[in-house]
């Protein structure tokens, strides 16, 4: 019926403006994409991606860039709940059923592999070019109308064909992606029949270090596998570093208590013997707020240096004993496309398996998956 509509007024809808009428019709096709009883390759939304004409006129703001996250995410976690094709797949490597939750937890990290890969990198451009406070750009320049009006219509197209390309193959690149990951994270065969065959013996829990590896909220154990778990707190830190503690910045705080709590309890293949060294060494940080307006003396820049260089220095350290974590680097993608903003609450050493991350930002809660209230935890960056 919605398609139907859509069609009689097809030449009608205006999607020129952020505020034009077209991106409410958008708005209301996204947040309603679920209830419509057809498969999601047959929905209105996605008829009208397809529908996009070339020369169309197209200018959208802040908010249509959180709108455009919102359904990739919803889309491609409810194409694996209902087909399980990451499950599956799993199953297979190991010649049988692969353990619950963990199987959960690994396929929803490879869903947002995927989104990632095909949606996040492309949301992540339109919000630099349209300044988008936590994004990277330029904050030093202004938005150029005429650069942003070629760049804009450009984004759409490529994000419907990519939406249309990518539900089409869902299947085969949800398999590609996870065994890409898979080798990624030194998951073999052998090693993840050895997974299994330990959680079915319930060998996992005996040794300190499997209870390091373990998630905030479900208590699953990832010491045999080495990754799995990943840490906003610390995503947060290693942002805020990397974007010069320009965005909410608490690091302060998280380096004080780091080395109080760290040198008792190392995180997910960390090495906490660094951090005790800096601890037992007595230093003292002393940095006042972000601005330090009063910050006069040569002493106190000589402190605010030492402040930052240490924040440098203790990610060098940790992130180098960690090796490449492909859950940590798709959650620091995701972290920057919700405009360098949780959605949940974390709290300094809490881990996170794929299942308890997801559900904690908000893309799990049937409440606001099913309603499309969307808005509500909408961070202020996307409300201009």
């Amino acid at each position: 019926m919605k398609i139907k509509m859509l069609r009689l007024f097809d030449d009608c809808i205006d999607m020129s403006e952020p505020h034009s009428e077209g991106w409410k019709i958008v708005e209301d096709l996204v947040s309603s994409f679920n209830q419509e009883s057809v498969p999601a390759t047959s929905n209105s939304i996605f008829w009208l991606f397809r529908s996009l004409k070339a020369e169309s006129m197209v200018g959208f703001g802040p908010k249509t860039v959180w709108h455009g996250l919102q359904h990739a995410m919803r889309t491609f976690i409810e194409i694996e709940q209902n087909i399980i094709v990451v499950k599956n797949r799993l199953n297979v490597l190991v010649d049988g059923d692969f353990p619950d939750p963990y199987v959960t937890a690994i396929a929803y990290w490879i869903v947002l592999i995927v989104i990632s890969k095909k949606f996040l990198v492309l949301l992540l451009a339109a919000g630099s070019c349209l300044h988008i406070e936590g994004y990277d750009f330029d904050y030093d320049t202004e938005v150029d109308p005429t650069v942003l009006a070629k760049q804009l219509p450009f984004l759409y197209e490529t994000w419907c064909q990519c939406f249309t390309s990518t539900l089409e193959s869902s299947i085969d690149i949800f398999i590609s992606e996870c065994d890409t990951a898979l080798k990624e994270a030194g998951w073999s065969k052998d090693t993840l029949m050895n997974f299994k065959a330990a959680i079915a013996g319930n060998i996992i829990g005996e040794q300190d270090a499997d209870r390091k590896m373990q998630c905030s909220v479900c208590h699953s154990r990832y010491s045999l596998l080495g990754f799995g778990l990943v840490e906003p707190r610390w995503i947060k830190f290693i942002e805020c570093t990397t974007s010069g503690h320009r965005f909410d910045c608490s690091c302060e705080d998280f380096l004080e208590n780091y080395e109080i709590g760290r040198s008792c309890q190392a995180s997910p293949g960390y090495e906490s013997e660094s951090v005790k060294e800096d601890s037992e060494s007595g230093e003292e940080i002393f940095h006042d707020a972000k601005d330090d307006t009063n910050d006069d003396s040569q002493g106190n820049e000589e402190d605010e240096i030492a402040w930052t260089t240490k924040c440098e220095n203790l990610i060098q350290r940790i992130e180098a004993v960690k090796g490449k974590d492909p859950f940590q680097a798709v959650a620091i993608q995701l972290y920057r496309t919700q405009a360098r903003t949780w959605l949940g609450t974390y709290e300094l050493g809490e881990r996170f398996c794929g299942t308890c991350f997801l559900k904690n930002e908000g893309y799990l809660d049937e409440e606001v998956k099913y309603d499309g209230d969307f808005l509500s935890s909408m961070p202020a960056s996307f409300n201009q």
